[in-house]
């Protein structure tokens, strides 16, 4: 039992058993009078606290992420030291157990159930990176699956925001290999003034990686091994069975290099996920009976005959048999009417004028033909009888008698 308040007999927290002995501290369950149920209490290590320039960034982080209150953050109750513990954590205690021990050595998770706990952590981590407050350390140690009614597989629970405000820049080294494989490259190269939440998008795709390929995206047993493959290299070729090369597609964006090639949020990234499933869940539709109405009956084309035009009356006979329009004297040179077979419509107009101007036309071949009988008949010359007998030479107004 040690106090937290010196001078304040009611501010006692008793410790029971131990619930963790981590890299970043041991997690005690205890008990205080004013707490109406256990609480877990959280003594950091002195390798974390020797910085006391620190402490005030770390302990803002983890205030400013316990005034969220969200479902899928442990809700921290108090932030405190005393001379003898430079920094303590006092939160919730929950029934559950790390994803680091739900994974164990080669473990794969169902592909339900691991993008349920990206779409959980997701949503705890943009609720953070709202607030300004960026993990920094996320890996499957610091994510508690915790058991409730309802959730079969667990709430997620995320822990040990502000830790990573501890961290000096020339310990990342130092660092278990466990915390190194889940660093994003700004973090690996030392670039820690580009951390942001993208940063924390790299780790999650990392742990995701992890959940459905049954290994590390990032292999090697040595630190400088891991950090140089997180810098440089690509994550080791594993296929994802049940996701497909959808689901391929989104981690490998959520894992480039560069923090501009990720998504814009983590809850851009966890949205992806579950599109990604949801694509590969989807049931192939049917096939669409596209009904093709039969063509409408065509009508049959009627040819449209015309009636010959009328006849100009009985012809005129002559001497030798024929009449004025048949005998060769008078037959009309160069009137004849060829139709052009590109315009055909064109040819029907000139028809239709030339038949319309008909009577014209037999008034003024009469006209040529009465004057060159005038001019004939003034020379001498005369014309059969039967001419001279015809009505069209009465019509015509000449002489008939013999000279």
């Amino acid at each position: 039992m040690w106090q937290a308040r010196d001078g304040e007999e009611d501010a006692w927290y008793r410790l029971g058993r131990t619930l963790e002995a981590g890299v970043t501290g041991e997690v005690f369950e205890a008990e205080h009078p004013r707490l109406t149920a256990p609480c877990a209490v959280k003594i950091l290590r002195a390798a974390l606290t020797e910085r006391i320039e620190a402490l005030p960034l770390f302990r803002h982080d983890v205030e400013t992420v316990a005034a969220l209150r969200h479902p899928n953050v442990l809700q921290v109750m108090e932030v405190g030291s005393t001379p003898e513990v430079p920094a303590f954590v006092v939160s919730e205690l929950v029934d559950g157990r790390a994803l680091a021990d739900r994974l164990g050595t080669k473990s794969r998770i169902p592909l339900r159930q691991a993008v349920d706990i990206v779409r959980g952590a997701a949503a705890g981590l943009q609720a953070a990176h709202q607030a300004g407050v960026v993990h920094g350390e996320l890996n499957p140690r610091n994510i508690l699956l915790a058991r409730s009614e309802g959730h079969d597989h667990g709430v997620v629970k995320l822990l040990d925001f502000g830790i990573v405000r501890l961290r000096a820049l020339d310990t990342i080294a130092t660092l278990p290999v466990e915390t190194i494989r889940y660093l994003s490259p700004e973090q690996a190269s030392g670039r820690i003034e580009e951390m942001d939440g993208r940063s924390d998008q790299f780790a999650l795709a990392v742990i995701a990686y992890r959940m459905l390929s049954g290994r590390d995206a990032f292999e090697g047993d040595s630190a400088v091994s891991l950090l140089y493959q997180i810098v440089h290299g690509q994550p080791a070729p594993a296929p994802i069975a049940e996701g497909g090369a959808a689901v391929e597609a989104v981690l490998r964006r959520a894992l480039a290099k560069e923090r501009s090639h990720r998504y814009e949020s983590i809850g851009d990234f966890a949205r992806a996920m579950a599109e990604a499933v949801g694509e590969q869940r989807r049931p192939t539709p049917p096939p669409q009976v596209v009904l093709v109405q039969p063509p409408a009956p065509v009508a049959p084309v009627v040819p449209v005959v015309r009636a010959p035009p009328p006849a100009l009356g009985p012809p005129l006979a002559t001497d030798d048999g024929s009449d004025l329009f048949t005998h060769p004297f008078f037959e009309p040179q160069g009137m004849e009417v060829r139709p052009r077979p590109r315009r055909r419509r064109r040819v029907r107009i000139i028809y239709r004028r030339r038949r319309s101007h008909a009577g014209l036309t037999t008034l003024l071949v009469l006209g040529i033909v009465a004057s060159w009988l005038g001019g004939a008949l003034a020379v001498g010359w005369r014309p059969p009888l039967a001419w001279r007998q015809s009505p069209l030479w009465h019509q015509l107004g000449l002489p008939y008698g013999e000279r």
